[in-house]
This record gives structure tokens, C-alpha cells and sequence, in this order.
């Protein structure tokens, strides 16, 4: 399973790790992710975690394989 992770530094500015979702699949991090960079980060991904990047209706139909959208918060 491909997880994406958009934008992870408002949550996680360096000191936890990610390798627990490890467990679950093929992680990849992103500190930021522009409006503009969405479908291409996330293409193929099953799971995408966001904090403040927008999933609109043009990119959900964009990304058929994504069946899940987290949010990071604090």
C-alpha cells in the first residue's frame, strides 16, 4: 500500500518518526505540498495524510486508486 504524507512539518518538525505507518505500507513524507503538487505527490497513493493541503473534488477525481484522506492535527 502507498501512503502519502502532504504536508507532516506542521505536526512533526523533525523529531518522530514515521516508521510505524511503515508497518502498513510504502511510506513517503513531504514537509510542504503545493495546491499545484497534490495529483503528482500523490498518484498511486491508497492513503494520503494532510494537514492544511486541500483535497477538491477535481483532484479526488484525479487519484482513482485513493481510498483514504487523514488529517494530521495538533
Amino acid at each position: 500500500m502507498k501512503i502519502v504524507i502532504l504536508d507532516g512539518a506542521g505536526a512533526n518538525p523533525g523529531d518522530i518518526s514515521w516508521a510505524p505507518l511503515e508497518l502498513f505500507g510504502e511510506v513517503t513524507a513531504y514537509d510542504y505540498t503545493s495546491k499545484e503538487q497534490v495529483v503528482e505527490r500523490a498518484s498511486g497513493a491508497e492513503i494520503c495524510i494532510t494537514n492544511k493541503t486541500v483535497f477538491d473534488q477535481d483532484t479526488i477525481e484525479k487519484l482513482p486508486e485513493l481510498k483514504y484522506i487523514g488529517v494530521l492535527a495538533t
